[in-house]
């Protein structure tokens, strides 16, 4: 069967609903766009799977991946230098980096390349966060850590609030097949997970003084069991202070 309509449903597979995006919203470049884009969520044996978005016309030469790069004092703030953000065999993005110093030296953005960047910018496109008191970073505090936090350009820095091995999963919101999206349409349409890996700390923890532990995945989501293939293992102790490391089931 090459075709399947909407709404069919059949012995283990049924499709669900049909998603249309628009390329000419606020916030997308350029701004004006004219294209639309299809995708089809389907049911596969209990599984909710989607289809890759269909845009009509179709681009010639359709832009690859985005790179992303973590980029901050840690590094002198070097594009060259910086660690670039890995893709899993699903396409879920992730990158390590090695915080260290106080304040300032514990600050980053996300960076992808950009044609139309100032020479300043080292020819990249800047993400960065809003902190909700307006100050000029977002603080990466214990109650950021493992939970998704919104990427936008402009944005203020992030600042760790401690020094320490880091792990930074980028999510393209509007991509449930996950990983990053093939171009940067709208600010909102990513987000970070951060969580800070602490493998000796964890691995002789008495879990008597844990209060909760939940995994997250690759993709972003949580859970209270580990995902198939790499979690993130993030322990709230009952001081209220957290421990993550990476987990592969």
């Amino acid at each position: 069967m090459t075709e399947i309509p909407y709404g069919y449903s059949g012995y283990d597979f049924s499709t669900g609903a049909i998603y249309f995006y628009r390329t000419n919203a606020a916030g997308y470049e350029p701004l004006f766009e004219r294209r639309i884009g299809i995708q089809v969520y389907n049911t596969v044996n209990g599984e909710r799977k989607a289809s890759k978005i269909v845009y009509w016309p179709e681009e010639e030469n359709d832009p690859e991946d985005a790179e992303f790069y973590v980029v901050g004092a840690f590094n002198n703030w070097e594009v060259a230098s910086a660690p670039k953000f890995e893709a899993d065999e699903d396409g879920n993005l992730s990158a390590t980096i090695d915080a260290d110093g106080e304040a300032e030296a514990l600050e980053f953005k996300i960076a992808t390349p950009d044609d139309q960047a100032e020479e300043a910018a080292q020819g990249m496109k800047w993400f960065g966060g809003v902190d909700e008191y307006g100050n000029f970073f977002c603080l990466v505090s214990d109650e950021l850590l493992g939970a998704p936090i919104d990427v936008v350009s402009p944005g203020a820095n992030f600042r760790l609030a401690e020094a320490g091995n880091y792990t930074i999963q980028l999510i393209a919101v509007n991509n449930t097949s996950g990983g990053a999206p093939k171009k940067i349409a709208a600010t909102d349409n990513l987000q970070i997970i951060v969580n800070k890996n602490d493998v000796t700390a964890v691995a002789d923890l008495n879990m008597d003084r844990a209060a909760s532990v939940h995994y997250v995945n690759l993709a972003g989501q949580v859970s209270a069991t580990p995902f198939n293939g790499v979690n993130i293992e993030v322990i709230t102790m009952k001081d209220g202070s957290k421990r993550a490391v990476k987990v592969v089931k």
